[in-house]
């Protein structure tokens, strides 16, 4: 009878924990929605929750070799007028936020100081993540962060340079509730590197709706050339700040796993033994 009970009490608290994990991810992931999702392998469609896809505005256009399991990537330049990738949002009350994480891979091939990422910006609304020149070596680029106005960015450091030249996995996350201390996080990996955060400062406010359109290479903000020579893949939006171990989840999403291709090519072979074997 006691154990009749106690296998019961057991599994009674193995279900009870089993449903209070599940409503805690379930409230973290309500409040960090992927509401814009482009992958960019060769297509425009948005696979967040607010579908939104987008367009290839003048010479913006796919390539192949995209990062890991990418067959292809975005690729803009910055010959003549501005070349991006553009999206309807204007308006969109998802795009008004107390917080946000901007996640990508990028390769850089070069750029001009204030060149764009991703932005949405105008001067009272949008958010913005742009390149600043001002860095230790040629190569090197740094990130600025900004939001509701084209001015009052806040950059990563002078010796926490990003490389060109390389896919680089980076994210920026901000939250506006934490108000003592920095809120702004940047965060670099790449291929072979987990990622780390590398730098942070502090800014406050909400992200007021965007009226312009959300755009992966150029911004809103000016008809002048903002766009880099790039290359682009899984750019999201998140309408809450991801911490390091759910950025690292997303950055090795997009690399294929050694480990199981090895297993995958071992089960291959020992079938091919037994069957051989039974022959």
């Amino acid at each position: 009878m006691k154990n009749t009970l106690k296998t019961s009490f057991l599994r009674f608290n193995k279900a009870a924990f089993c449903c209070a994990a599940c409503a805690i991810l379930t409230s973290v992931s309500n409040a960090q929605t992927l509401i814009s999702h482009y992958t960019l392998d060769g297509t425009v469609a948005d696979s967040g929750s607010l579908g939104i896809d987008g367009a290839l505005i003048n010479s913006a256009s796919f390539v192949s070799g995209g990062v890991g399991s990418f067959n292809q990537a975005l690729s803009t330049d910055s010959v003549g007028s501005q070349n991006f990738f553009r999206a309807d949002t204007s308006d969109n009350p998802a795009y008004g936020m107390n917080a946000i994480t901007i996640s990508m891979w990028v390769n850089l091939s070069s750029y001009n100081d204030g060149d764009r990422l991703v932005s949405n910006v105008t001067s009272a609304n949008g958010f913005d993540l742009y390149l600043k020149s001002d860095v230790l070596s040629a190569g090197d680029y740094r990130l600025a962060f900004n939001f509701n106005s084209t001015s009052g960015a806040v950059q990563s450091a002078d010796n926490v340079a990003y490389q060109t030249s390389e896919w680089v996995f980076l994210a920026v996350t901000y939250d506006s509730s934490i108000v003592s201390g920095d809120n702004v996080f940047f965060y670099v990996g790449d291929e072979t590197s987990t990622i780390v955060m590398n730098d942070s400062a502090a800014k406050t406010g909400s992200i007021n709706v965007g009226t312009a359109d959300f755009e992966i290479g150029g911004t809103p903000a000016t008809t002048g050339d903002r766009t880099p020579v790039a290359l682009y893949n899984d750019v999201r939006i998140y309408n809450g700040a991801l911490d390091l171990a759910s950025l690292e989840a997303i950055r090795t999403a997009a690399i294929p796993e050694p480990a199981h291709f090895s297993i995958l090519i071992g089960g291959f072979l020992l079938g091919l033994a037994v069957l051989k074997r039974r022959n």
